[in-house]
């Protein structure tokens, strides 16, 4: 039995706006502040500053927000939003520009080859439209060489011109990022992303994860106690000291997310960071499930 101090038990808190959840979970809210956490009072939903959740949305004072008083459902205003949000929907508009553009390009590339195929075919002898001798039933010169050059030279020319060949991916997961829930991620020390369930404790969580309640709360930037219920945390495994963790904010990434550089832009994050501490294969293309987000720790 663990009689070491007793650490707060996780249950629902009042000083947590309940219209302030995660973009992709209404259900689900952070215990800190974040980018991703939205405000669904809002239409559409939006994210909110940080420093507006840390002074107003994830304190007693959230009924005084003007966007939690107002009866109409309005968006939120500008001066309310995220800036990371802000340049993320620039990047994926520059995302879809680049997207139409290498279509295009495709399209006009396609069309090229088509055009080349017809124009590079040898051409065919006439000579033996002359050959008056030409058995019964036989098929014409021209005819014959037609047939001939459409059927070979298609295939010769999109020999020359076919797309590299990419390594083959190992395993039934190759090329993606991202781990489910309580999956263990990380190369030498190995955490967990946990959704927090009502009753749990961070006493229970050293029990179960060979931790202990100060390595999960500096694994968690910014992370407050009581922790709320349904929050996701990140717990280390097997490792009690504190000072040896890098603080996480976690992500819930999807394929519109688009590249890792994308997604880093995003998060206002070293990509290389991003794909040290997720431990990314080399042969990652799709980016969909939870990532640890490194963040710099200040002290005073």
């Amino acid at each position: 039995m663990n009689n070491g101090p007793k650490s707060p038990s996780i249950l629902p808190s009042p000083a947590h706006c309940p219209y302030l959840n995660l973009r992709d979970d209404p259900q689900t809210s952070l215990a800190f502040p974040s980018i991703w956490n939205y405000c669904y009072r809002a239409v559409p939903p939006a994210s909110v500053r940080i420093e507006h959740q840390i002074q107003v949305c994830q304190t007693a004072r959230f009924s005084e927000c003007v966007v939690y008083q107002r009866k109409e459902s309005r968006a939120l205003p500008a001066e309310l939003q995220s800036i990371h949000v802000r340049q993320a929907s620039s990047s994926k508009r520059k995302l879809r520009l680049i997207l139409l553009g290498l279509l295009a390009l495709a399209i006009l590339s396609l069309w090229g080859v088509q055009a080349g195929v017809l124009h590079l075919a040898p051409p065919f002898d006439l000579r033996g439209l002359k050959n008056p001798s030409k058995p019964a039933g036989s098929a014409s010169p021209v005819a014959s060489a037609l047939s001939s050059n459409l059927a070979l030279a298609p295939s010769a020319k999109l020999e020359d011109t076919a797309t590299p060949k990419l390594d083959a991916p190992t395993g039934a997961s190759a090329g993606l990022c991202g781990v489910p829930l309580d999956t263990p991620i990380g190369t030498d020390q190995k955490f967990i992303i946990h959704r927090v369930g009502r009753g749990e404790s961070l006493n229970g969580y050293e029990v179960t994860y060979g931790t202990s309640s100060e390595a999960i709360l500096a694994a968690n930037y910014g992370l407050r106690v009581p922790v709320l219920s349904n929050s996701v945390i990140v717990i280390p495994l097997d490792q009690t000291d504190p000072s040896v963790l890098p603080a996480f904010e976690v992500y819930q990434a999807d394929a519109a997310d688009g590249s890792i550089e994308l997604l880093s832009s995003k998060l206002d994050v070293d990509p290389q960071q991003l794909a040290r501490y997720n431990d990314f294969p080399q042969s990652c293309r799709t980016i969909s499930g939870w990532l640890l987000v490194p963040r710099q720790v200040f002290t005073p």
